[in-house]
């Protein structure tokens, strides 16, 4: 059963993949819309997530394109690179 947060983010998964759909489908896209159709599925999976991430990579230029039409992508990979960041030294650790 999905729990609030993962019903929210399967909805902005699937407005995003409604969007490209509509806007940019083609060839190209459509590893990420099945990889992101697959994450709707599964919000929580890292490996899901790492799919996305992977075929997003591999858009080259089209990446603004898609990021103006499924803009969860970009909270999606900015949450992972601040859950993943090391923590910040303790200010006594750091140089004056």
């Amino acid at each position: 059963m999905l729990d609030m947060q993962d019903s929210r983010a399967t909805a902005r998964i699937e407005s995003d993949v409604q969007m490209l759909n509509t806007y940019l489908a083609g060839p190209d896209i459509a590893p990420l819309i099945v990889a992101m159709e697959a994450l709707a599925r599964a919000p929580r999976d890292a490996t899901l997530r790492a799919d996305v991430e992977a075929a997003f990579s591999g858009l080259g230029i089209q990446q603004g394109a898609v990021l103006t039409y499924a803009p969860y992508l970009a909270e999606l990979f900015a949450a992972d690179l601040f859950n993943n960041a090391p923590e910040p030294a303790p200010v006594s650790d750091r140089e004056s």
